[in-house]
């Protein structure tokens, strides 16, 4: 059943996949792959909620940490970031790879909010150049207030 699954989602069926998991979960309880796959499906889907079906805390972690990257792929960053916290929080023990994913996040997130900040800044002084109305005697323009190059 997890194999048939694990096919319809790559060709993304997901119901289909995701009723295939859900009977190979039904028949085996134990096997984390079928679940695993589950949460790809639902994610798929954008049903981002976490799965019924772990066994533990340790398990439940790693499904919202694989539920959490495929809210990220799908660019919902903060959804993402959010499951990642609570992956962590729910780890029994250190969860690296959750703490990784996570502080990759808000570094990237940090680099592109840096860089839109200083082109937002280029932007704003390119059109104040453009629309400065600068009168050669005039040490200032006249619009906004600014030295003259000489």
């Amino acid at each position: 059943m997890n194999n048939w699954g694990y096919s319809k989602l790559t060709r993304g069926e997901f119901k289909a996949a995701e009723r295939l998991f859900g009977d190979a979960i039904r028949q085996d309880r134990t096997l984390f792959t079928a679940k695993n796959n589950l949460v790809l499906a639902r994610g798929a889907q954008r049903e981002l909620h976490p799965a019924r079906h772990s066994d533990g805390p340790d398990e439940r972690a790693q499904l919202l940490h694989t539920l959490a990257l495929s809210a990220i792929k799908q660019g919902d960053v903060e959804t993402g970031k959010g499951l990642l916290r609570d992956a962590i929080q729910t780890h029994p023990q250190h969860f690296e790879a959750a703490v990784r994913s996570l502080t990759a996040l808000e570094q990237r997130v940090q680099r592109l909010m840096l860089a839109i900040t200083a082109y937002a800044a280029l932007w704003f002084l390119s059109v104040r150049a453009a629309t400065c109305a600068f009168t050669p005697p005039s040490p200032t323009c006249a619009k906004c207030g600014s030295p003259t190059r000489r």
